[in-house]
């Protein structure tokens, strides 16, 4: 399996398929199965691993909310299998520090922090920051794999995991929904909305300055973004070119690693909270890169998901 599934981990529930993949010998049969209660089998489904990428995806038929069950994949005599997996709502949550800092910073962080156990049916995960100049298949380090909270992983440290604002939506969403969900983090803070953003986003609203010598050509697949134009630089009040930016700043290095790795992940929603690190970075150019992030999001997952993440996404984002 991919990096991001694992033991006690929610997929999302119908209408949506959930997907999953993994990799593979290229050419050779993976069958995925889906077990109850006693073992017994509930769906079985098979797929190739394809060639150059080795990798497989299988898109599993919609189920009701619900478990636990376990869900093995094989390949001639080699088995995994992941347990105490979960159907329900899965949601991303991303931004900055406002989403990165944790529960354990919380004004009544020990009172949050003790009532965890009261939650094993919302169930947690964290991307490690990491940043990439390419767009990369599979996460490259996970800081929390798919856990049940606790008051050591939803408080873990400063800015670490487990995202605070992440935490109480998911909290609110089971206290309301009362079935499983499955909370993804990928945040870092400090980090401004264009390395959040793909290439072909920040090129729906003129940017980089340098694109032009960067990509002689718009990119050839995407959705049709169309947002308010840029300002002419010479009547632009941002004071950072691209060439100023660098690590988590640079533009598409977080899109790269943290976000295009969950494509493949079918989706309820997302949470994003983030918008300081543009206070005084391209500015007057938020009207644009903002709506041209949640377009190209919504339809990448859209993609990425074989159609199963529906094309308008719910985005939920906290106005700054």
């Amino acid at each position: 399996f991919a990096s991001y599934y694992g033991d006690h981990m929610v997929l999302q529930k119908e209408p949506a398929g959930a997907v999953v993949w993994g990799y593979g010998e290229p050419g050779a049969a993976v069958t995925v199965a889906l077990s109850g209660d006693g073992g017994i089998i509930v769906m079985k489904k098979t797929a190739r691993v394809k060639g150059p990428s080795g990798t497989w995806t299988i898109v599993l038929d919609p189920m009701d909310r619900g478990g636990p069950y376990a869900l093995t994949a094989g390949q001639g005599s080699e088995n995994v299998t992941l347990r105490d997996v979960y159907f329900g709502d899965v949601w991303l949550c991303s931004g900055q520090s406002n989403m990165a800092m944790t529960v354990l910073q919380i004004t009544n962080a020990s009172q949050e922090l003790a009532a965890a156990a009261r939650y094993p049916y919302v169930r947690v995960f964290a991307a490690a920051p990491a940043r990439s100049d390419v767009e990369l298949e599979d996460l490259e380090r996970i800081d929390l794999p798919w856990s049940i909270p606790t008051a050591e992983n939803l408080g873990h440290g400063n800015f670490t995991y487990f995202s605070a604002v992440c935490w109480l939506l998911g909290r609110y969403l089971y206290e309301a929904l009362r079935y499983p969900v499955g909370l993804v983090e990928a945040a870092w803070g400090g980090t401004p909305i264009e390395a959040w953003s793909s290439r072909r986003a920040l090129w729906a609203c003129g940017l980089p300055e340098d694109a032009g010598r960067l990509a002689p050509e718009a990119p050839a697949s995407g959705p049709a973004l169309c947002f308010a134009p840029p300002l002419s630089p010479a009547l632009s009040s941002d004071i950072s070119p691209r060439w100023h930016l660098s690590g988590p700043q640079t533009p598409s290095v977080l899109w790269n690693a943290m976000i295009h790795p969950l494509l493949n992940m079918t989706l309820r929603g997302v949470a994003w909270y983030q918008g300081e690190a543009n206070a005084f970075l391209h500015t007057d150019r938020y009207n644009c890169t903002f709506p041209a992030l949640i377009a190209d999001w919504r339809w990448a997952f859209h993609v990425g998901s074989a159609g199963q993440t529906e094309p308008l996404l719910p985005f939920g984002f906290v106005q700054v």
